[in-house]
């Protein structure tokens, strides 16, 4: 019920943030000074549904995601050991043990509390990068509940790592170039995969022509199909092995060529909105989600490395949308969004166990909790 109540009003709010893009462009993020109440309640609005994600993200159950449990085990076992125990027997990246060790520390070992803590840091930063950086609220509200909602309840410590890098690719694009390179390898101190943020760098590089864009990616596709990147993979990443057995690589592999395509929508319209070389990195944005996806095909696990990527998008579709050439924006808005709340539906109602937010249980219900 908490669920469908929330994707009907998501969809609400995706409904006015595409009326929203009729509107003239007085009303842009740039120019807020002395700007109608319809502004500030286009910010209240986002705000308080923002303030309910992250409730629930918060005050969840420790059965409300697939690692949240496990998580939980392992922040009141650090809790409870020393600062030298912390390094010993987890094979968690160190930037994330010593999180938790100081949040037990310093507000004690509830495991309450690293979720409060951990929701409440993921939530400020988005709900900042979003009223900083967005030329249109609701949409990036109704991108940010489909794309990212279900990572701030199931892979905890990658949730930090992407927001984390989110920063690190604002200042990037404000040419803070020292800045964004220490805030992408903090990322990475919370979860590796950060790292491959820093491909955006080499955004001069990539292709612009739309043809050339889809016959790399479907070539890619093919070869990818036939695992030939496998070993590859596999020498780079020796610690994933099981990822690339039989039954875990053709997992999900259905929902893989369905983000595929709906990745390549997005590259159809960034390209006709994104024409001009100083927007390279822009469209970079939207040629990597699609090409993670492409590489996911050989192991899964890599399907994660689009979290990076979809986290910028919740800004940079709106924007795209915002600054297009394209005549009808209200129907992309609506298509665009659609198809994302559609998606997290399906994935939601037919694949529980893939991110295990059905059923929703508090967890005040399981305050003796052990681990």
């Amino acid at each position: 019920m908490v669920y469908c109540v929330m994707i009907i009003i998501t969809g609400l709010f995706a409904l006015m943030g595409a009326e929203k893009l009729k509107m003239d462009s007085r009303y842009l993020p740039n120019q807020r000074k002395g700007l109608s109440s319809l502004i500030s309640r286009e910010r209240i609005l986002v705000f308080l549904m923002l303030a309910f994600l992250w409730f629930l993200t918060a005050f969840r159950g420790e059965n409300v995601g697939s690692d949240t449990s496990e998580y939980l085990g392992w922040f009141v076992r650090i809790g409870e050991g020393t600062f030298h125990d912390i390094f010993k027997g987890y094979y968690m990246e160190n930037g994330f043990l010593m999180y938790l060790y100081l949040i037990a520390r310093i507000f004690g070992i509830h495991p309450q509390i690293m979720l409060i803590i951990t929701a409440s840091i993921c939530f400020l930063l988005m709900g900042h990068y979003i009223f900083a950086s967005s030329k249109n609220f609701y949409l990036s509200l109704c991108l940010l509940f489909c794309l990212l909602f279900s990572v701030f309840t199931n892979e905890i410590r990658q949730g930090m790592a992407v927001v984390i890098s989110v920063y690190g690719y604002l200042s990037y694009k404000e040419k803070r170039y020292i800045k964004s390179f220490f805030l992408i390898l903090f990322a990475g101190m919370f979860h590796a995969s950060a790292l491959a943020v820093f491909l955006l760098y080499l955004h001069k590089f990539f292709p612009k022509d739309l043809k050339k864009i889809y016959i790399i990616n479907g070539v890619l596709c093919v070869l990818s199909f036939k695992m030939v990147f496998n070993n590859l993979l596999l020498y780079l990443f020796p610690r994933f092995t099981i990822y690339f057995e039989s039954e875990r690589a053709g997992n999900g592999r259905l929902a893989l060529i369905i983000e595929i395509f709906m990745s390549s929508v997005l590259l159809f319209f960034a390209h006709k909105a994104y024409r001009k070389k100083k927007h390279s990195l822009e469209l970079a944005v939207f040629e990597m989600y699609s090409l993670f996806f492409i590489f996911a095909l050989n192991m899964s696990l890599i399907n994660r490395i689009t979290y990076y990527f979809s986290a910028l998008l919740i800004v940079e579709i709106p924007n795209m949308i915002q600054q297009s050439q394209i005549k009808n924006k209200f129907v992309v808005g609506i298509a665009i969004s659609s198809m994302f709340l559609i998606w997290f539906t399906i994935v939601l109602v037919f694949r529980q166990s893939w991110n295990r937010l059905i059923p929703y249980e508090f967890y005040y219900n399981n305050i003796q909790y052990q681990c």
